[in-house]
């Protein structure tokens, strides 16, 4: 069987919210550790430094 992903919690963006900070929001709202399964689900690879 295949595992369906999805965001529990999916606000709107602030008027003048950066990219970073409404996926920050997201992570936060639904109780995830790391914005990095976020990023994973929309296709965006995280930034190595």
């Amino acid at each position: 069987m295949k595992k369906i992903n999805k965001l529990l919690r999916t606000p709107r963006p602030y008027p003048n919210e950066s990219f970073m900070g409404y996926m920050l929001r997201l992570t936060e709202q639904n109780g995830y550790d790391s914005i990095s399964w976020i990023l994973t689900m929309a296709g965006i690879a995280p930034v190595q430094q």
